[in-house]
C-alpha cells in the first residue's frame, strides 16, 4: 500500500497536479488519516528533487549562454582582425586611431610614397628635422585630411603610396599644399613659432596680413613675392637662433629683400596642381636689378658708381632665368643683390656686381672682369688694345676659388690652391650645411641656400673638411 500511495503520488505531482488537488483526491477516495504522514513525506520528498532539478536546469542554460556568448566574442574578433588585415590603403586599425602620429612614421612613409620630381624633402633626416625642430607640427588625429598636422600629412602619403601622388604629394610635404592647413595657416603657424614678434604677435594680425600675399609660388620656392617663399624660410628660420636672425625678415610682409619680385617656377619639387608650362617667363627688370645693388652695396661694397651706370651695363646682360644663383645673367646677379640686401654684403656684391665675383660668370673657373659702362661712353667699332698686367700686378691680385654645396656634395670635392688663395663657399641645396674641420681651421657658421663662407688660406696644409649638419658630405682642400 505505502508503494503504491508513494507512486501514485510522484505520478500525479509529474502530471501537473498540484499538492492540494492530490490531498483532495485521497481524502476523499482512501483513508486519510492513515496515509496522511506518507502523502506528506512522498510530497515533502517530490517537490525538493523538483527544485533541484530546477536549478540544475538553470544552471545548465547559464553554461550554454556563457559558451555561446564566449563564442560570439571569438568570432566576432576573427572577423575584427581579418578586416584590419584588408583594411583600405591610407587607413589604419580602430584600435590604433588613438595613439598620435610621429614624425618617423610621417618621414618614413612621405620618403617612400614621394620620390623623383614629387619630393618634398631632401633625406628622411631633413624631414625628420623639419617635422620636429622647425615647423615644429602639432601631431593630429590619424586620418584627419585637412589640417596642419603631422596625422594630416601622413594620411596624405599613404594615399599617395597607392594612388595620384602628384595630388597627394604635395598635401603631405612641408607646406601641406594648401589642403593640410591653407597657405596661411602654416605661415601663420610658423611665424609665430619661430619668428615671434617679427612682425606678428598675434594669429588674427599675421593672418589678416597674409591673406595679401601671392598663393601663386610652388612649395619649396626661396625666391620671389608669394606665400610659399615666406614658408621656405620661416622653416629654416627654426633651426637655431642665428638661423631666424637671417631668416625671418624674408619672411615677413615685405619679403626683406629676398621673397620679391617675380615668383620662380621650380620642376624639382611637386606641386598641386602641377603649374602650367611657362614659356618665355619674364626675368627681373634692370630697374628693379639696379635699385637692390645700388640699395644693397654701398661703401667698401659698391658696384657701380650710380643709377645710371648701372642701368646702362645692365643692358648688356643676357636675362636668364627667374632665381638663377649662377650664370652670366641678370637673374643671378638679381638674386645676390637681393640676398646681400639681408646678409653678408661682402660676399653677395661681388657676386651681384659687373664682374659676377666669380659667380655670375658661365665659367665658374674663369672670372672675367667686365668694367661699367658709362651712359655717355661711346662703343668704337675698332677694339682698343689692352693692356697686358706686369708680373708684379699678376702677383698683387689674390687667388680666388669658389665650392658650390649642390645635391649634397661639396664641388670640386678636391682641390689644391696656393697659399694666399680665399675660398668661397656657396650653398646651392635647399637644406643647410657648414664647412667644418675636425680640428676647428674651418668652422663656418650655419649656411642656408644662398650663403656663403669665405676663408684665406695663409699656411700650407691638407683640410680634409665636412658638413656638421649631415657628417656623410665631406671633401679636401690641400695648400701648397
Amino acid at each position: 500500500m505505502t508503494q503504491d500511495i508513494r507512486s501514485y503520488v510522484r505520478r500525479s505531482l509529474a502530471q501537473g497536479f498540484t499538492p492540494e488537488t492530490i490531498r483532495a483526491v485521497l481524502r476523499k477516495y482512501s483513508s486519510w488519516a492513515e496515509i496522511e504522514a506518507e502523502v506528506e513525506d512522498e510530497l515533502t520528498k517530490t517537490e525538493a528533487e523538483a527544485k533541484r532539478l530546477i536549478i540544475g536546469g538553470h544552471l545548465i542554460k547559464l553554461v550554454i549562454a556563457m559558451a555561446v556568448l564566449l563564442l560570439i566574442v571569438v568570432v566576432f574578433t576573427a572577423i575584427r582582425n581579418q578586416s584590419q588585415r584588408m583594411i583600405a590603403p591610407g587607413t589604419v586599425p580602430q584600435s590604433d586611431l588613438t595613439a598620435a602620429v610621429t614624425c618617423d612614421e610621417y618621414c618614413g612613409k612621405v620618403q617612400s610614397a614621394c620620390d623623383g620630381p614629387r619630393t618634398q624633402y631632401p633625406s628622411e633626416r631633413d624631414c625628420l628635422t623639419y617635422c620636429a625642430t622647425q615647423a615644429k607640427f602639432p601631431a593630429g588625429k590619424r586620418e584627419d585630411p585637412a589640417s596642419n598636422t603631422i596625422a594630416c600629412r601622413k594620411y596624405h602619403a599613404n594615399v599617395a603610396s597607392t594612388t595620384d601622388p602628384d595630388i597627394h604629394c604635395p598635401h603631405a610635404g612641408p607646406s601641406g599644399g594648401g589642403v593640410c592647413g591653407t597657405y596661411c595657416n602654416n605661415y601663420c603657424h610658423l611665424s609665430l613659432k619661430n619668428c615671434a614678434g617679427r612682425p606678428f604677435t598675434t594669429a588674427s594680425d599675421c593672418l589678416a596680413r597674409c591673406a595679401q600675399y601671392s598663393p601663386l609660388g610652388t612649395p619649396g620656392n626661396t625666391l620671389g613675392d608669394s606665400v610659399q617663399c615666406r614658408i621656405y624660410h620661416l622653416g629654416v628660420a627654426g633651426v637655431d637662433v642665428a638661423a631666424a636672425d637671417i631668416h625671418c625678415p624674408h619672411a615677413a610682409p615685405d619679403g626683406g629683400g629676398v621673397c620679391v619680385g617675380v615668383i620662380p617656377t621650380r620642376t624639382d619639387v611637386a606641386s598641386s596642381p602641377p603649374p602650367a608650362p611657362v614659356i618665355n617667363p619674364p626675368g627681373p627688370r634692370c630697374a628693379d636689378y639696379c635699385t637692390s645693388v645700388q640699395t644693397a652695396c654701398v661703401g667698401d661694397n659698391q658696384q657701380y658708381e650710380n643709377a645710371q651706370t648701372c642701368l646702362a651695363q645692365c643692358a648688356s646682360y643676357r636675362i636668364g632665368t627667374p632665381g638663377e644663383t649662377t650664370g652670366d645673367t641678370l637673374s643671378c646677379r638679381t638674386y645676390h643683390a637681393q640676398v646681400a640686401s639681408a646678409v653678408d654684403p661682402a660676399v653677395h656684391c661681388t657676386h651681384a656686381g659687373p664682374s659676377g665675383g666669380g659667380i655670375c660668370i658661365d665659367e665658374p673657373q674663369r672670372v672675367t672682369q667686365r668694367q661699367p659702362i658709362s651712359p655717355s661712353t661711346e662703343v668704337s667699332p675698332t677694339p682698343l688694345p689692352i693692356a697686358q698686367p706686369t708680373p708684379a700686378q699678376q702677383q698683387a691680385i689674390p687667388a680666388t676659388q669658389t665650392i658650390t654645396i649642390q645635391q649634397f656634395n661639396f664641388a670640386p670635392q678636391e682641390i689644391t690652391i696656393p697659399i694666399g688663395t680665399t675660398v668661397t663657399w656657396i650653398n646651392n641645396d635647399n637644406a643647410p650645411h657648414t664647412v667644418t674641420t675636425a680640428d676647428g681651421r674651418l668652422n663656418s657658421p650655419t649656411l642656408n641656400q644662398g650663403d656663403s663662407f669665405r676663408h684665406t688660406f695663409d699656411t700650407a696644409g691638407t683640410f680634409d673638411y665636412f658638413s656638421a649638419i649631415y657628417p656623410t658630405i665631406t671633401a679636401r682642400l690641400i695648400v701648397k
